[in-house]
């Protein structure tokens, strides 16, 4: 991991628990603001029926390599990948 590296940890039930500094710049969210939120508040209102697909997915030890995001001042998404 980079010190640029934005950094989101979720509990089991997919509450953010942990944000770095670089995930505060990428998304837009401040840490207090992002902290115990569902993860679903990186995903766009038109994805967010996706979160359930994705959580499978982790759980199952697969990598989710291209996601869609939302900045937290609600301009264009932006593209994270793993």
């Amino acid at each position: 991991m980079l010190p640029d590296d934005a950094c989101i940890a979720k509990d089991s039930q997919g509450r953010i628990e942990r944000w770095s500094p670089a995930a505060e710049a990428l998304f837009g969210y401040a840490e207090q603001e992002a902290l115990g939120q569902g993860a679903e508040l990186l995903l766009p209102e038109s994805h967010r029926h996706e979160s359930l697909w994705i959580a499978h997915r982790l759980a199952q030890g697969e990598s989710i390599l291209h996601l869609i995001s939302t900045p937290g001042d609600g301009t264009s998404p932006a593209i994270c990948c793993r």
